[in-house]
C-alpha cells in the first residue's frame, strides 16, 4: 500500500479542496488547463446521470497544485504538495486507492453541517446560465440570525473585496455583481502573490497559520456555493472542514483505522470532543489599580488588556501542541475565550488535566487567584452530532461545561499558606501600581521617592513600553532582548522591527498598520488588534488648556501617548478667550446583546460548524479591526482597553464618547446588516482625570446592566439601549435625539437667550415631574400612593420661572417670537405644550440634555486652569 499523507498533509489537503472554486471564479488561465491535470479529468470529476462531468472547479484545484510545481514553490517543513493534491482533489469522486480520500470527503461534508450539496455551481450552469454563479455574492452571516418572533431578519450581502478595514466591507441589502468577473481575477492574483511569500516561512506551524489568514483576507466573500450555501464562504467552510479532518485523522490513527474508509464514514462512533477555554476575572484584574495618578498607568493598563489576549493564544497553542493539532483546528480566540475541536483519545481527559497543572499554577502565581484559565472538555460526540438539528444541543451543553468549570478553579492546583507572606513585605514596599503584591522592583524617578512596582505591573509597564512600536509578536522557546517567559518553554517575543530570523519561532503575526503599504513580515500572519491609543501632536502642546495641567504632562513631547489628564482636557475649547467645558473622561463599556442565544438559537435548524465560524469571526473582527479604524479617524483621543470579541471598553474625552457611543451603534447596526435580532447595548460613566478607573469600569459595567433590562411598558425585554449621564437607561433613538437637545441648548446659552440659572431651576423641577409621574404610574399596585403636593405644582412653578426670565408679555414684537421658540423648546424638555399641558406622551429625563449642555458652556476657573 502507497504511503499514506501525514496529518498536516492530509489537513492542508482538506483546507485546500476547494481553492478551485476561486480560481474557477477569476477564470485563470481562461480555463486552459495543463496536459498533466486534463489527464485527471475522468479520475477526480464525478459525471452526471447524462454521462456529463461536473464539480469542475475540483480540476482548478488540480490545476493549482501543478502551478505550484511549474513555478518551483516548495512548502515549508518538508510537506509533499503531491501527497496534499491526492487528498484535495477525489473529495467529490472518492473512492480510489486512498481511503484518506474518504476522510476529506467526510470533513467537507460535516463542515457543512448537511449529507451532501446536490446544487453546486457546475448544476446551476445548466439552469441559471455560465456567469451568473459568477455574480452571486455571499450573503451576511448575520442575515439568518432570528431569535425574536415579531423581528424579521433582513437580508444583507457582502462585498467581495480583501477583508481590510477601511476597504468597502460592509454589507448592504443588495451588492452590484456586474464587475465581480474583474474583481475575482484582481484577487485571485493577489492571493497566488502573497501565497509566495508564506510559501517561504521557516516551518509548516507559521505556514499554516499565514494560510489561514491569508484566506481569511482573500476568501471571506467568496461563496462555498451560490445554491445550497450562499451565506457560507469558502474561507470558512474550509476552516470548519480542515478542523474536522485533523480531529479525525488523530481519532483513526490513535484506532489503527487510517487506511479504512468504512470506519472513516462511521459517523455513529464519539470521534470528537470540544475544549473551550474561558478566561474568568478579567475585569478586577485589568483594573487593579493603587491610583490613576501612578506613573505609567496608561502603559500598565495597555498592556494588561493584551496581557489577557496573549494568555488565551499561549493556551490554546499549548493545547493543539498536546493534541497534536494544527492551526486549523482552533476554531475561536476572541471576547476571552477559545475553541478547539479535538478528537476523543483514549489520553484526552489526561491530556487536558496536564495542561491544567502546566497553566493554572503560572498563573495562581502571578495573579494570586484574581484572574483565572478554566478548561471546558465537552462529552464525546459522534460525526452525526455535527449536523444540522443537533448541533444546537451540542453548544448547549459546551455552554453549560464551561460555567460548570468557572466554579472550581485552580482544582488542579495545591494552594498553600497565605497569598502573601510577611517576609513578601519585609523591604516595607507594596506596589505603587497595584497597591497589593510586594514592591520588589525599584525605578528612580526625577522626585525624590523612588518608584517600587511588583513583577507583574513591572513587566506590564515594560511590556506597555513598547507596545506601540511593536512590528509583530511571536513565541519561542528561549528568551530574548524583549520577551516574556510563560509557562514551561513558552516565551513572548515583541519585535520593533523586522526580526532577524523567524526559524525559532512556533506562531507569531504581524500586526496591521493602517499607514504603512508594504508588509515588513509578510511570511507571517496577518493579525488586527484593536491597540490604537492617542499620541500628543503638536497642536496639542500650543492648547491654552494643556499649560495648567501636572508636571508630569509638561515633560511630554510630540509622538509620546497621552496621559488621562490630558485626554480629559481635549474636549475644552477656547471661545472669545475664554476656556469653556470640563475636565472629565468617560468610561464606555458596550457588548451585544443575548450573544449565547444567538449562536445557539439564532440560526434556527440551518446551525452548522461553519455558520457559527462565520458569525464568530466577523462579529470579532468589526471590535478588534473596523472599531479602530473608526476611532483613529474620527475620535482620536480615545484609549482602547480593550475591544474583541464581541465587547468593548474605552475611555476617552466625555463629549467626544458620548458620540463615539453614537457612531458606535450606528456602525454596528450597518455591520450586520441592520437586523433588528442582533443588538448593541452600552453604558457610560463620567468621572475627573483622578478617579479610580476600577470604581469607574464598575460603574459602567452596572450601566450597561442596565441597558440590557430595559424593558417596553408591557414589560417585555428591550436591551438594545445606553445608559449615561441619567441613571435610567434609554433607546439608542431617544439618545440620539437628547445629545441634538442638549447641543441646541448650549447655542441658547451661548447666545444669552437662557441663563445657566434658569436652566438649573429646570432640572430641579425635572426631578420633582419624574417622582409625581411614578406615583401616579404606580396608581395601579399602590391605591393611594404617596405625593409630595409641593412637588405637584412644579408645572405653575415652572410657568411662573417662564414668565419672569423669558418675559414673553414685555417683549418688542421682533423678539417675542425668539423667546416663544426657547419657551417652547424649554417646555418640551418638560413634556409640556405652549400653554403647560401635558403632551401625549411623558417626555423622557431632561438631565442628559442638560447635563451636556451645561458642562459644555461651563467656563474654566483660574484654579482649574
Amino acid at each position: 500500500m502507497p504511503e499514506l499523507p501525514s496529518m498536516r498533509e492530509t489537513v492542508l489537503g482538506v483546507f485546500l479542496h476547494d481553492i478551485g472554486k476561486f480560481a474557477q471564479r477569476a477564470a485563470w488561465r481562461e480555463g486552459r488547463f495543463s496536459p498533466a491535470t486534463e489527464n485527471l479529468i475522468q479520475n477526480i470529476l464525478p459525471q452526471a446521470p447524462d454521462g456529463r462531468f461536473t464539480h469542475w472547479h475540483a480540476l482548478y484545484t488540480a490545476e493549482f497544485f501543478e502551478w505550484l510545481e511549474q513555478e518551483y514553490i516548495s512548502l515549508p517543513g518538508g510537506l509533499n504538495p503531491s501527497q496534499i493534491r491526492k487528498v484535495a482533489v477525489h473529495h467529490h469522486n472518492p473512492g480510489g486507492s486512498d481511503p484518506l480520500e474518504w476522510l476529506c470527503a467526510e470533513a467537507d461534508r460535516l463542515s457543512a453541517g448537511m449529507e451532501r450539496k446536490p446544487k453546486d455551481e457546475e448544476f446551476e450552469m445548466v439552469t441559471r446560465g455560465q456567469g451568473d454563479y459568477i455574480r452571486t455574492a455571499l450573503l451576511s452571516p448575520f442575515a439568518r440570525v432570528h431569535i425574536y418572533k415579531d423581528r424579521p431578519p433582513t437580508r444583507s450581502e457582502i462585498p467581495l473585496a480583501p477583508l481590510l478595514p477601511g476597504k468597502d466591507v460592509f454589507p448592504r441589502e443588495v451588492v452590484e455583481t456586474k464587475e465581480y468577473p474583474e474583481r475575482y481575477r484582481q484577487l485571485w492574483a493577489k492571493f497566488l502573490d502573497e501565497f509566495r511569500n508564506i510559501a517561504s516561512g521557516p516551518n509548516e506551524e507559521l505556514f499554516e497559520e499565514a494560510l489561514l489568514s491569508l484566506s481569511g483576507r482573500y476568501q471571506h466573500a467568496v461563496p462555498s456555493s451560490t445554491k445550497d450555501q450562499p451565506d457560507i464562504s469558502l474561507h470558512d467552510h474550509a476552516h470548519a472542514a480542515a478542523a474536522v479532518a485533523a480531529a479525525l485523522y488523530r481519532w483513526h490513527e490513535e484506532d489503527g483505522s487510517l487506511d479504512n474508509a468504512a470506519r472513516i464514514r462511521d459517523r455513529q462512533i464519539p470521534k470528537f470532543r470540544f475544549l473551550a477555554g474561558d478566561l474568568s476575572g478579567i475585569q478586577s484584574t485589568l483594573f487593579q489599580l493603587a491610583h490613576q495618578g501612578v506613573r505609567g498607568v496608561n502603559r500598565i493598563l495597555r498592556a494588561r488588556s493584551f496581557y489577557m489576549t496573549l494568555i488565551l493564544e499561549a493556551a490554546a497553542m499549548d493545547a493543539r501542541s498536546a493534541f497534536g493539532l494544527p492551526a486549523f483546528s482552533l476554531l475561536q480566540c476572541a471576547g476571552g475565550r477559545f475553541l478547539i475541536l479535538v478528537p476523543n483519545l483514549n489520553s484526552t481527559e489526561s491530556t487536558v488535566d496536564a495542561l491544567r497543572r502546566r497553566i493554572e499554577p503560572w498563573i495562581y502565581r502571578r495573579w494570586k487567584g484574581q484572574l483565572a484559565l478554566n478548561l471546558a472538555l465537552s462529552s464525546p460526540f459522534s460525526a452525526d452530532q455535527l449536523i444540522r438539528g443537533h448541533y444546537p444541543g451540542l453548544l448547549r451543553l459546551l455552554s453549560a461545561c464551561v460555567e460548570n468549570e468557572k466554579l472550581r478553579p485552580f482544582r488542579t492546583t495545591l494552594l498553600h499558606g497565605a497569598v502573601h507572606s510577611y517576609a513578601d513585605y519585609q523591604e516595607g514596599w507594596v506596589c505603587q501600581a497595584c497597591g497589593v503584591r510586594p514592591g520588589s522592583n525599584r525605578e528612580s524617578t526625577d522626585a525624590e521617592e523612588p518608584l517600587y512596582r511588583c513583577d507583574p505591573c513591572h513587566q506590564e509597564y515594560e511590556l506597555g513600553r513598547i507596545l506601540p512600536e511593536a512590528v509583530c509578536i511571536r513565541w519561542e522557546g528561549e528568551p530574548g532582548d524583549l520577551s516574556l517567559e510563560f509557562w514551561q518553554d513558552l516565551v513572548l517575543h515583541v519585535d520593533v522591527e523586522r526580526p532577524r530570523r523567524l526559524s525559532a519561532s512556533r506562531s507569531g503575526w504581524e500586526l496591521w498598520r493602517p499607514e504603512q503599504k508594504d508588509r515588513l513580515v509578510p511570511e507571517l500572519p496577518l493579525r488586527f488588534v484593536a491597540n490604537y491609543v492617542p499620541r500628543i501632536t503638536e497642536a496639542d502642546l500650543a492648547k491654552a488648556a494643556y499649560r495648567s495641567l501636572s508636571e508630569q504632562a509638561g515633560t511630554c513631547r510630540p509622538g509620546d501617548l497621552k496621559l488621562f489628564e490630558q485626554i480629559a482636557t481635549d474636549d475644552i475649547v477656547e471661545h472669545n478667550g475664554e476656556l469653556r467645558g470640563v475636565r472629565r473622561l468617560a468610561v464606555l463599556k458596550a457588548d451585544v446583546d443575548s450573544l449565547g442565544m444567538i449562536f445557539q438559537r439564532g440560526l434556527g435548524p440551518d446551525i452548522s460548524l461553519s455558520r457559527t465560524a462565520a458569525l464568530s469571526r466577523m462579529m470579532d473582527f468589526f471590535f478588534s479591526a473596523c472599531l479602530p479604524w473608526l476611532i483613529a479617524r474620527e475620535f482620536p483621543s480615545t484609549y482602547t482597553v480593550y475591544a474583541g470579541g464581541d465587547d468593548l471598553l474605552l475611555i476617552g474625552p466625555w463629549r467626544q464618547t458620548l458620540h463615539l457611543a453614537l457612531r458606535l451603534r450606528s456602525e454596528f447596526g450597518r455591520w450586520v446588516g441592520n437586523n433588528p435580532n442582533i443588538t448593541l447595548s452600552a453604558g457610560l460613566e463620567l468621572i475627573k482625570d483622578n478617579s479610580p478607573l476600577n470604581r469607574a469600569a464598575e460603574a459602567a459595567e452596572m450601566r450597561l446592566e442596565r441597558s440590557k433590562a430595559r424593558k417596553n411598558r408591557a414589560g417585555n425585554s428591550l436591551k438594545d439601549g445606553v445608559c449615561a449621564i441619567d441613571a435610567a437607561p434609554q433607546s439608542w433613538q431617544e439618545f440620539e435625539a437628547q445629545l441634538e437637545r442638549a447641543e441646541q441648548l448650549r447655542l441658547y446659552l451661548e447666545q444669552g437667550r437662557v441663563s445657566q440659572a434658569l436652566v438649573f431651576r429646570l432640572l430641579g423641577l425635572d426631578e420633582e415631574r419624574l417622582e409625581v409621574e411614578l406615583a401616579a404610574a404606580s396608581r395601579s399596585s399602590i391605591p393611594f400612593p404617596t405625593v409630595d403636593l409641593q412637588k405637584a405644582t412644579w408645572r405653575a412653578r415652572w410657568g411662573y420661572q417662564l414668565v419672569r426670565n423669558l418675559l414673553l408679555d414685555n417683549a418688542p414684537r421682533d423678539e417675542r417670537a425668539k423667546r416663544e421658540e426657547v419657551a417652547s423648546f424649554l417646555n418640551g424638555l418638560l413634556g409640556l405644550t405652549a400653554d403647560l399641558r401635558r403632551t401625549p406622551e411623558p417626555a423622557p429625563p431632561a438631565r442628559t440634555a442638560v447635563t451636556v449642555a451645561l458642562f459644555s458652556y461651563r467656563t474654566m476657573t483660574e484654579e482649574e486652569r
